[in-house]
């Protein structure tokens, strides 16, 4: 068995008649343990309040971080002591830097093994704090406190409470001595209008608490809220009738003990329920409320039915063609019209016209007095008309892409022509009749390429060939010069060709050199030079053999270049030759 309690204080209680707690300690050199346990525990409660400090100020030996403190709650027991909690955790750095050591702890468990009611148990603590410093052989410091009396007790006196049907008659003011350790119910009875107040004082610590107010059907009017040790419900004003209470443990198996406290304040009818109050407000208009079934009143309703303006209320306003009336408001909070003077002949913005003697018209408007203006000079149309125009080549309009524009009448004059098109040039390949001869593109001869253009085939050449080969991207021309009356007749690879003329090679296509006077595509190699005066292909051009460059022979094109040649050339040569 343990030795006797050798230090033993209580705490002040909380409220009437809630466990006391109870504070026994120990100090052994630097260390002291502080054990805090409820003189009294519920049967089968699975976390019954404990709480343990340790304190080690290290005057003997100094405190090192990582020093290991064990912490031990028994149950002193004839038969053995039984371990109901323990800890160990070890010193932090700052704890060793400033050598002091203080936690609290929660050794709050499931306590005791009484066989029933009036069981005691007598709880006590114990440590060891182990530190480095201590050295080699060394006693660590092992306080042990005292036992401290635990009574085991069961459920409260009010017991079978457990249902709204088995409730207990509860008295105005505090209860105390109950026990949470299932659904306690009370009944208070109300012979009036009133509010109920209810409160159930408790360790939260120990465990939570709620509280419920049921009305007498058994509906569920409102649930309390646990605050700071006490759970407490304040309901809504209540008509007369028999109203249950009820407080439970919150969580599984951990039951408190509570006090309870009921105020009741009278709350008589302000109204009768069901009566509907009506009030003026606003301009001739009305709002409503109504008295609920608690005897109060609603909040009034929104103002509606209101007029337009207040009784006696008097307002200008415009009316007729710049007149001025003077309107009063009625008893009904609607405008009268009051009679429109010093109306104006005309509407402000209007106009109108007249025939001018010799010729067109001229016009007059109304100013923002309502007043006519003086009329304006004559004009040969009137300002916004308009009129179709076009002024292209007679048939063309409404052919292909030519189409009629609009004139429209500004200050008394025609405008230009807006939008009309007329005839162009055609262009080939937009799918557009341009020119408006009713033909587009390849159907069009303006479309047909002139000696020397670009082709693919013989029908998109002017009255010529489209040659391919070794003319990069067709080139239009004829074969022989039977013909050759615009072109210029060459042999420029073997065979007689009628070629665009040029004087430089800035007159022929991208691509291709004026050689000989006309427009000539480079040679490849000497296979694309078939005669027999130039046989060999030297920079794009076809050369005779022992020597590259143009001059040999006679030939009165121009071109660039250096070279000496045999025979008589007009013109420079390009190419170097012997």
């Amino acid at each position: 068995m343990k030795r006797a309690i050798l230090a033993l204080s209580l705490l002040p209680a909380m409220a009437m008649a809630l466990p006391d707690v109870q504070s026994v300690d120990d100090r052994v050199d630097d260390a002291t343990l502080t054990l805090r346990v409820l003189d009294r525990l519920v049967q089968g409660d699975s976390r019954s309040f404990c709480e343990v400090r340790i304190f080690d100020r290290a005057s003997d030996e100094s405190l090192t971080a990582g020093d290991t403190i064990l912490i031990w709650v028994y149950e002193d027991d004839a038969l053995g002591d039984d371990l109901l909690w323990e800890t160990e955790f070890n010193v932090s750095a700052q704890e060793a830097q400033q050598q002091r050591l203080d936690r609290t702890l929660d050794c709050s468990s499931a306590f005791g093994d009484g066989d029933g009611i009036g069981d005691n148990l007598e709880i006590y603590a114990e440590a060891r704090v182990e530190k480095s410093e201590c050295g080699f052989g060394c006693a660590y410091d092992r306080p042990e406190t005292a036992a401290l009396d635990v009574a085991f007790v069961g459920d409260d006196g009010a017991e079978d409470d457990d249902g709204q049907g088995s409730a207990v008659r509860i008295p105005i003011g505090p209860t105390g001595g109950r026990v949470a350790r299932d659904a306690d119910w009370f009944e208070v009875v109300l012979d009036e209008r009133a509010i109920i107040d209810f409160q159930a004082a408790h360790r939260a610590h120990v465990g939570r608490l709620d509280v419920a107010i049921f009305a007498p059907g058994g509906a569920l009017i409102a649930n309390g809220g646990d605050g700071d040790d006490v759970a407490s419900l304040v309901s809504q004003p209540l008509l007369p009738g028999t109203y249950g209470l009820r407080v439970t443990h919150r969580d599984g198996d951990d039951f408190n003990f509570y006090d309870v406290r009921l105020r009741v304040e009278l709350r008589p009818f302000t109204c009768q329920p069901g009566v509907v109050e009506e009030a003026g407000c606003g301009s001739c208009g009305a709002r409503r409320r109504t008295c609920g079934q608690d005897g109060e009143w609603a909040a009034f309703g929104p103002c509606g039915g209101e007029g337009v303006c207040a009784p006696g209320a008097m307002r200008e306003d415009a009316c007729g063609l710049c007149g001025q009336r003077t309107d009063a408001c009625n008893g009904a909070c609607e405008w009268v019209d009051g009679v429109c003077q010093d109306e104006g002949p005309c509407n402000p913005g209007s106009s109108e016209q007249e025939v001018c003697p010799e010729g067109g018209t001229r016009r007059r408007e109304c100013d923002q007095a309502c007043q006519w203006g003086a009329f304006a000079e004559c004009v040969e149309c009137d300002d916004g008309a308009t009129r179709a125009c076009y002024d292209g080549a007679p048939g063309t309009e409404g052919v292909g892409a030519c189409i009629a524009g609009l004139e429209t009448c500004i200050r008394g004059e025609w405008s230009d022509c807006d939008g009309m098109i007329g005839p162009a040039s055609e262009a080939c390949g937009d799918a557009a009749d341009d020119d408006c001869d009713g033909l587009a593109d390849d159907e069009d001869p303006d479309c047909l390429a002139d000696r020397g253009g670009a082709c693919e085939a013989d029908g998109e050449c002017l009255a010529t060939r489209c040659l391919d080969g070794v003319f990069p991207a067709g080139y239009c021309a004829d074969e022989g010069c039977g013909a050759c009356d615009d072109g210029v007749c060459v042999a420029p690879f073997g065979a007689d060709l009628c070629l665009a003329g040029c004087a430089a090679d800035l007159d022929c296509r991208p691509g291709y050199l004026c050689l000989d006077g006309a427009c000539t595509p480079p040679c490849r190699d000497d296979g694309d030079c078939g005669g027999v005066e130039r046989p060999l292909c030297g920079d794009g051009r076809c050369v005779p053999e022992g020597g590259e460059g143009e001059g040999e022979g006679e030939g009165e094109g121009e071109g660039e270049g250096e070279g000496e040649g045999e025979g008589e050339a007009e013109g420079e040569g390009e190419g170097e030759g012997e």
